[in-house]
């Protein structure tokens, strides 16, 4: 995902506040990338991609390794931007009571505690800090969106006008209940690499890595940050290289990698409903 998107790199582990990182094991590493003089060093993005790993329950092989140390690359260059661009327009930092929060809330979803969830981090070795650094930065972002936006927001009489039209057309016909994961691609050799990718992603679940926490962590669309939920959507509103495969699916299964002029897609169909006939009553 991508800062130029408007949204906060999907937010993935968290864990309570410890020690920074040794400055012997960052200063044995070389250096990734410099974003307006904040370096980002290969230590930082092998860690990055261990925890993009070990939270969605991918196995380590060097395949799946490269694959995320590029998005870890990606998501550690947005996070920068966006703590530089908060810190910039806000008078107060992030509040740490804020970070814990939210890493209560994610230890609870998987049944732990805080401390347990930290450990079982650490044992897989992820650093606390790491972690830190990226809620602090989907707060961040969070809050610098709302704060810019969130006023002007106005929805005019036609654009309701216009959804209801489109809603009540979408009803008429058939309507899935859908994941997604996006993979962008702008050449040939992108194509390739990311059907290739695609493929091994599937063969991730296949081995017990749940779809959205694998959308949340390679997925490019902003429908990372949920999963990949895309909701409830008509059949006519999925590119059209997708429709068909919507339809041949059974609730519970994942498509294969399906090729768009954009990049590639992989769906899972969680439930499907038939539309309306003309004419039918709507509640």
């Amino acid at each position: 995902m991508n800062i130029k998107q408007a949204c906060a790199a999907a937010l993935a582990v968290a864990a309570l506040a410890g020690a920074p990182a040794p400055a012997s094991a960052q200063l044995a590493e070389g250096v990734a990338a410099i974003v307006n003089d904040s370096v980002i060093s290969t230590y930082d993005v092998r860690v990055r991609a261990n925890m993009l790993l070990v939270s969605a329950g991918i196995q380590s092989t060097p395949e799946m390794l490269e694959r995320a140390r590029a998005q870890a690359l990606d998501e550690l260059i947005d996070e920068r931007l966006q703590i530089q661009e908060y810190r910039s327009r806000a008078d107060t930092p992030v509040n740490p009571d804020s970070i814990d929060r939210r890493i209560g809330d994610i230890a609870r979803s998987n049944n732990l505690t805080s401390e347990q969830f930290v450990e079982s981090l650490a044992a897989a070795g992820v650093p606390v800090s790491t972690l830190r650094q990226q809620i602090e930065a989907d707060i961040a972002w969070q809050a610098l969106m709302n704060g810019l936006y969130g006023s002007r927001l106005r929805i005019s009489e036609i654009e309701v006008r216009e959804t209801q039209e489109r809603l009540a057309a979408s009803a008429t016909r058939p309507q899935y209940l859908i994941s997604e994961i996006f993979l962008p691609a702008s050449n040939e050799g992108e194509f390739q690499n990311m059907m290739q990718g695609g493929m091994r992603l599937i063969q991730e679940m296949q081995n017990g890595a749940p779809f959205p926490l694998v959308a949340r962590q390679f997925s490019a669309s902003p429908t990372a940050a949920a999963g990949g939920d895309v909701g409830w959507i008509a059949a006519s509103e999925l590119a059209p290289e997708l429709q068909p495969i919507a339809e041949r699916l059974q609730p519970g299964q994942v498509s294969l990698p399906v090729r768009t002029p954009n990049g590639v897609y992989i769906i899972a169909l969680r439930e499907r409903r038939e539309g309306l006939s003309e004419g039918a009553p709507r509640r």
